[in-house]
């Protein structure tokens, strides 16, 4: 196959793009809470929050999580963001 027929395309150019824009983490807060319809305003929580959010999934699906076999989380949510 031809490489300069079909030109590689640069995979990390979004992602160094959206880790500029949503550098400061309060950006990113306020950019996670228009996606998951929440209205936190301290951004060290997040992190926090996010643990409780699987804390929660494990619950509700009653996972073992000490257990040696593997684990089955729910696929993540991807978002696309258009420019």
């Amino acid at each position: 196959m031809d490489r300069s027929e079909y030109p590689t395309a640069d995979r990390e150019y979004k992602d160094r793009l959206f880790r500029f824009v949503f550098n400061n983490r309060e950006d990113l807060l306020s950019l996670y809470n228009a996606v998951a319809g929440t209205s936190y305003t301290d951004p060290d929580s997040l992190g926090i929050n996010i643990a409780k959010l699987y804390e929660k999934i494990i619950a509700q699906n009653n996972i073992n999580i000490y257990s040696s076999g593997a684990k089955k989380f729910p696929f993540p949510q991807h978002i696309v963001f258009y420019n």
